[in-house]
Order: C-alpha cells, then sequence, then structure tokens
C-alpha cells in the first residue's frame, strides 16, 4: 500500500505551493479534518486511515519532486511505468536552467539546495524521456526554453519542415527572454504575458506533433481574442 492522499481545494494547493523552505513557513493541516485515499497495488484509488499525526506540515512540493510526477509515474522496479488509469502523460517543465553564481559564503547552503534539487529533476527528466521513447504515444515532456527548431530537430524533423514552422515561431532572443523571466508576485505587463504565453504554446505544439505525429497536428499560433482569454 502506498502512502495516503487527499483532495483539498485549489486554494489549499497554492497556498503549499506557496509555503517555500525558508521565506514561508508551511502550511498547517489537521488530518481528521479530510477523507484519505490510497493507491493499492493494482494501481486503484481506495480509502484508507488518516495518518496518527494532529497535524501536518506542509512545504513546496518542488523540495521534493519539482515535476510532479510521482504519483503517476512508477519506477521500473514496480512494475507499469504508469498508474492504471493513465493513457497519455504531458509532463511541463518550466524550471530556470542551473545559473552560474559568484562563491559568496552566505549563498552556499542555497547553492547546494539548488544544486541537489536540479539533480533530482534532471534524473526524473531522463527517467521520463526515456519511458516515452520506448513507448511511443504514451506522453511527452515539454521543456521550456527551447526553440521551435531545436524541438522539431531533437524529434527527428526534416530540415524543410523545421524551416517552414520556425519562419512563424518566435526569434530565439524572445524564447530565451521568456525562459530567463523569474518567479516573482508583481503583475506581468501584457507584452511580456504575451510572449511567455505564445512560448508555452509553440513549445507544447512543436513537442507534440514532434514527438507524437500520429495523434498530433500542427497548429499555427493565432493571437487568443478577447473572448478566448476569458473563457479559457
Amino acid at each position: 500500500m502506498n502512502v495516503g492522499c487527499i483532495c483539498f481545494p485549489h486554494h489549499t494547493a497554492v497556498a503549499a505551493s506557496a509555503a517555500f523552505p525558508g521565506l514561508i513557513g508551511p502550511l498547517v493541516l489537521q488530518p481528521r479534518n479530510f477523507d484519505w485515499h490510497c493507491y493499492d497495488d493494482g494501481g486503484a484509488l481506495v480509502a484508507c486511515p488518516a495518518p496518527e499525526f494532529a497535524r501536518l506540515h506542509l512545504w513546496d512540493g518542488g523540495v521534493y519532486d519539482n515535476l510532479g510526477v510521482e504519483a503517476l509515474f512508477k519506477p521500473r522496479s514496480q512494475g507499469d511505468r504508469f498508474r492504471s488509469d493513465v493513457d497519455f502523460l504531458i509532463v511541463s517543465d518550466a524550471s530556470a536552467e542551473l545559473p552560474l553564481t559568484p562563491a559568496v559564503l552566505m549563498q552556499r547552503p542555497k547553492r547546494l539546495i539548488t544544486i541537489a534539487t536540479d539533480q533530482v529533476r534532471s534524473l526524473r527528466a531522463r527517467t521520463l524521456a526515456d519511458q516515452f521513447s520506448s513507448s511511443p504515444n504514451s506522453g511527452v515532456y515539454l521543456r521550456m526554453g527551447r526553440p521551435a527548431s531545436y524541438l522539431l530537430r531533437e524529434a527527428g524533423g526534416t530540415e524543410i519542415d523545421i524551416a517552414r514552422v520556425r519562419e512563424a515561431c518566435l526569434a530565439e532572443d524572445d524564447v530565451r527572454a521568456a525562459a530567463d523571466l523569474g518567479t516573482n508576485l508583481k503583475q506581468l505587463p501584457e507584452p511580456v504575458f504575451d510572449r511567455l504565453y505564445r512560448h508555452g504554446w509553440e513549445v507544447a505544439d512543436c513537442t507534440l506533433r514532434g514527438r507524437c505525429p500520429d495523434l498530433f497536428a500542427h497548429r499555427l499560433w493565432h493571437e487568443p481574442s478577447v473572448t478566448e482569454c476569458h473563457t479559457g
């Protein structure tokens, strides 16, 4: 039997995600206020007892699994790679590249944590990429910060096709600017948001059509209308 899980409102999940170690304290939950479930050995979700703790302290999940795939993707040693109810897995990775920083004494603990977290993410990403390669049409790994030409070339696209799609996509300078955008609580200027939104679209479009051409076709980018923005 695996570790128990609970369902709670989106705003609670957002609050837990904001609990970054060292800056904001953990989100505190009382287990008795929730219904608990576990995945059995066959991958089915069944009811289980609540943990025997008065309180649970939750930190941002990125400390343990920044891609959030632990509950969906199992190691090879446990048999099936995906949960029984997962048909196609899309993993989106918008994490920044590991930066080069000066060797400042007070920054060394943070640097060590960053290196360890990045290594865990890289190992999970490589395992996922191996699974998607060995089992075609089972899922894709979307990596932000990659231009259309790179994504299509890595997927085995022809130079003619790459040149045609590249002309309709963001320039590499715009892709780099979107990838370098830091995380903060400030409202993004409209042009910055539009560039980030478009980059995410193009990464998904090029990766899906490049890696799974039998399932997905190319869709040209178009500026969303006001109605589309409000309706999703």
